[in-house]
């Protein structure tokens, strides 16, 4: 793992995105607090390693002497801590910083009390502009495609695959031919019987990953 030529902790974003379509952006105040957030989770080592690393730009070799590590060895923990990273719940406060994440649950507050018929609103006018039935299959189907795919609940290994794909939400997932399906890299049969498995839970069904299991 090369250190990018990108100053921290722009270098550390670059990483924890990796293919992610986030090339051009600026790491806002919230942006790091979220990292900060997210830093705090992992182990005391793992967080040391990744500032020496990508603050102090320390080598492998310097970081290993002051653990008493072989260099191999701190960069597996680094490659580690990176991929704990991109977990889902922390990816949220790296993507969006702690308000962002903050207004994504308050958003999802707001739709549950929606759903249960506390308030209506623009959901409920999109669904009848539509032609829509409201609370029927179809209005699930339309609010479950517009979930983020941090909120689908995949594993870990399956969130990162789809993630190094360019997906962001369920509708792109659903929308996904067979040919697109077997494209993604490292996913194999396990992985797109959890993606069916997934969808078909959310009421998305009748797609290309059910044909493809």
């Amino acid at each position: 793992m090369q250190i990018r030529k990108t100053d921290f902790p722009r270098n550390i974003f670059d990483d924890v995105y990796g293919c992610r379509d986030k090339k051009d952006f600026e790491v806002t105040r919230e942006m790091y607090a979220g990292l900060m957030v997210a830093l705090s989770t992992i182990s005391e080592q793992e967080e040391k390693i990744i500032y020496l690393r990508y603050k102090e730009k320390m080598s492998y070799k310097a970081i290993g002497e002051f653990y008493g590590l072989s260099p191999s060895r701190i960069r597996q923990i680094l490659e580690k801590a990176i991929r704990r990273l991109r977990h889902p719940v922390r990816y949220r406060y790296v993507s969006y910083g702690v308000e962002g994440v903050i207004n994504k649950e308050i958003e999802k507050a707001y739709e549950r009390g929606h759903n249960d018929g506390y308030s209506s609103g623009f959901e409920e006018a999109s669904l009848i502009a539509k032609g829509i039935k409201i609370d029927s299959p179809e209005a699930r189907r339309e609010c479950a495609l517009r979930t983020d795919l941090h909120e689908m609940g995949f594993s870990v290994r399956v969130f990162n695959r789809l993630c190094r794909h360019g997906i962001t939400n369920a509708a792109e997932v659903a929308s996904m031919d067979h040919e697109s399906i077997l494209k993604i890299k490292l996913l194999g049969k396990q992985g797109i019987r959890e993606v069916a498995n997934r969808l078909r839970e959310m009421g998305i069904t009748n797609t290309a990953w059910e044909s493809a299991i």
